[in-house]
């Protein structure tokens, strides 16, 4: 994808390596499809080439022009690098590259398996130490670290792409009383459109960066080789979360709204959009977008005519994760119920009686045993970035096991003004039930969905009801006699 470093990766190459090709280094730019007018152009100026226009009268083609500068090359012998940065398309290059053994051929493009003849280094971007050491080269660590969290939080905003670093870096840079925090908010707020990642054509020419254009220039140069069922797609896809996208609910929503994209259609979008590096292969036909792209696909999406459709997408949408969150609820479910259960154990239970003129013996230190644990509704709350939230009303069926005071083994203590019971009576319930209703929280990652958390949102004690159990006191309380 655009912006992970293609070029400053094959620059710095060039420039480390250049004692091994003695025959020269040249570096050519590919992306305007001139590429044999470039090539001409060098041999001219630096090889100082003159290039003949036609051989025994007959004109030479452009192929045949170029052909001949690669066998003129100068000096004659030695081993030569050609580093063409940025290629769109094999087929507008391919017939006008060097033959020669001599010649190394190093290619920079976002296309993904440009040809089986080359060997193909992808990059990917940051891990979050490597973007964090980016950035603290960039403002310094001392910045870096009174922010720490705020510089992780930017860092994960940008999806550690090294050019989105590198220029909010160098805009941090440049201004030393400007806080990460407020760099954060800024970008939170004007996404894309903020000059920090979107500079202008000037602004990064007074720059020494190899880039030459800022996030949102280099995604347009992308977005303008899609077709358009493809560009509508993206923007389809900037209403997912950013998380696994299973390409079957990308059919799944473009058919529920009747798009008018073919099933064929879909799948020639999907190829498109993964050769240009614009979505990730995960895993079987599973697929996940990078944060910034995503950002850029949603702005396509506000001005564009399928703008109309966003409620009607993410009703699809949200109809699909329904269906996909009770899917992965009903596999975790077991577990689930046997957390409750653990749950529910450690509770604390009261009874529920209303004692009238006699005194109460209340069950002491109730504990339960739990007979059955069953989930009679279920409702999805909240699909978030990462994970599904949802509600349950879960029926528990319990026995509770207490103990009450034995009234014929106790004695009034006129000292203390009270009566002490000497033995306790073990007393077992009937089955009671109670419905408790419980938060569940799936987190998924970007294999496999799995538990994070179980909530249960019980605040008060658990009451059930019992006949109370008179206790008629044979002493005279107000007397303090026996």
């Amino acid at each position: 994808m655009s912006g992970v470093g293609k070029t400053e990766l094959a620059i710095k190459y060039a420039r480390e390596h250049e004692q091994d090709y003695p025959g020269g280094i040249c570096l050519l730019t590919a992306r305007d499809k001139n590429l044999a007018a470039n090539i001409l152009l060098f041999a001219q100026l630096y090889l100082k080439l003159e290039v003949p226009q036609e051989f025994r009268g007959k004109p030479l083609t452009r192929k045949e022009q170029v052909n001949w500068c690669w066998q003129n090359w100068q000096p004659p012998e030695a081993s030569v690098l050609l580093v063409l940065d940025d290629v769109t398309s094999w087929k507008s290059c391919r017939d006008f590259l060097p033959k020669i053994n001599r010649f190394r051929i190093l290619i920079t493009t976002r296309l993904r398996n440009l040809d089986s003849n080359f060997v193909e280094l992808p990059l990917k971007v940051f891990s979050l130490d490597e973007a964090l050491e980016l950035l603290t080269n960039l403002v310094g660590e001392r910045r870096v670290q009174r922010e720490l969290q705020t510089a992780t939080d930017l860092c994960k905003w940008l999806g550690y792409l090294p050019l989105g670093l590198e220029l909010v870096g160098r805009y941090l840079k440049e201004d030393p009383d400007l806080s990460l925090v407020e760099m954060w908010e800024r970008l939170k707020e004007k996404r894309l459109e903020d000059e920090a990642i979107n500079p202008s054509d000037e602004q990064l020419q007074d720059t020494e960066m190899t880039a030459e254009r800022g996030v949102k220039a280099a995604f347009e140069l992308s977005w303008q080789e899609l077709n358009p069922i493809s560009q509508g797609t993206g923007q389809l896809l900037s209403l997912f979360k950013p998380t696994v996208i299973p390409w079957e609910l990308v059919t799944f929503s473009s058919e529920t709204q009747a798009l008018g994209w073919t099933t064929e259609e879909i799948k020639s979008a999907k190829k498109e959009l993964y050769k240009l590096s614009l979505i990730d292969r995960i895993d079987n036909n599973k697929y996940k977008i990078h944060p910034l792209v995503r950002e850029f696909f949603k702005a396509k999406l506000a001005f564009s005519e399928q703008a109309n459709d966003k409620e009607t997408f993410s009703a699809a949408i949200e109809a699909f994760y329904n269906k996909l969150g009770n899917e992965i609820l009903e596999q975790k479910l077991n577990d689930i119920e046997n957390q409750i259960a653990e749950y529910f154990e450690q509770l604390e239970f009261e009874e529920k009686c209303n004692p009238e003129d006699c005194l109460t013996l209340d069950l002491e230190d109730i504990t339960v045993t739990i007979d059955s644990v069953r989930t009679n509704q279920k409702k999805l709350l909240y699909v978030g970035d990462d994970f599904f939230k949802f509600e349950l009303s879960v029926e528990i069926v319990f026995i509770p096991e207490g103990s009450y005071p034995d009234e014929e083994l106790s004695y009034y203590d006129s000292e203390e003004g009270e009566v002490v019971f000497l033995n306790h009576i073990t007393e077992v319930q009937e089955e009671s039930t109670a419905t408790i209703t419980v938060k569940v929280k799936i987190l998924f990652d970007e294999n496999d969905p799995d538990i994070n958390k179980v909530e249960c949102v019980v605040k008060e004690p658990i009451k059930f009801d019992r006949q109370p159990t008179e206790f008629n006191s044979p002493w005279n309380y107000n007397n303090g006699e026996d």
